[in-house]
Parts: C-alpha cells; sequence; structure tokens
C-alpha cells in the first residue's frame, strides 16, 4: 500500500495534533511518533528549525519551567505548543485556520476518543 506525499503530511500532522492534546491535558509524554512526525515536517517544510524544537520541548515539559508557578508553568506550555503547531502547518503550506484544526481534530477523536476532553478554561476549572 503507498501513501501519497499530501496524505503522510496530513497524518504527521495529526499525529502533532495528538501531542498538543496530551499537552492540554496534562498527560503528554514524548515518543517516536512524535519525533519522527517532526523530522518528517521539517524535512518537508520551509519553517526554522526552532519552531519544531519549541513543539518538542512543550512536549516533552521543558517549555515554561521557569515560572514562579505550576499553574503559569502549564499556560506557557500550552500556548508554546500551540503557537508551534501554528508555525508548523505554516511551513507546510497550510494555514492552522478553523477548518483544517477542526478536521485534523474530528479525525483525531475518531482514532482516539479517550483525548476527547473538554479543556479548562480559567484557573479552577
Amino acid at each position: 500500500m503507498r501513501v501519497d506525499a499530501e496524505e503522510l503530511k496530513m497524518k504527521a500532522l495529526l499525529a502533532l495534533e495528538e501531542g498538543a492534546q496530551l499537552v492540554h491535558l496534562k498527560e503528554s509524554k514524548p515518543s517516536l511518533g512524535i519525533r519522527f512526525a517532526l523530522a518528517y515536517l521539517y524535512a518537508i517544510g520551509d519553517g526554522e528549525k526552532w519552531i519544531f524544537n519549541n513543539y518538542w520541548n512543550a512536549v516533552t515539559g521543558k517549555a515554561g519551567t521557569n515560572q514562579s508557578s505550576t499553574y503559569l508553568a502549564e499556560v506557557v506550555r500550552n500556548t508554546e505548543v500551540e503557537s508551534a503547531l501554528n508555525g508548523i502547518w505554516r511551513s507546510v503550506g497550510i494555514e492552522r485556520t478553523v477548518t483544517p484544526e477542526l478536521e485534523c481534530r474530528k479525525a483525531l477523536f475518531k482514532l482516539r476518543p479517550d483525548l476527547h476532553r473538554p479543556r479548562p478554561t480559567c484557573r479552577g476549572s
């Protein structure tokens, strides 16, 4: 079975969306799948390496470690992973607007229904 380049690109983006969702749910951990997706998207994209490094730092828990509270560290980590994702999508030629992001998340939640939990909207929620 052959997978065309566009489908492979979307699968790699889906893996990164899964990683971001795990960051939001505080269940994130580094994986070879995320590492491969980052390497593949960097190879086919035109983005700078720091964007991919920022995503990896958010997933591995390195982002936000110098904050004064756990809450602030989580906010920084969530912000880092989302902004890095925006840059990664853009680097492979897709603007991460509502439509493509929703389609990607719909596919993700179909594959991983356990990830479909509401995100907290403010402190204490």
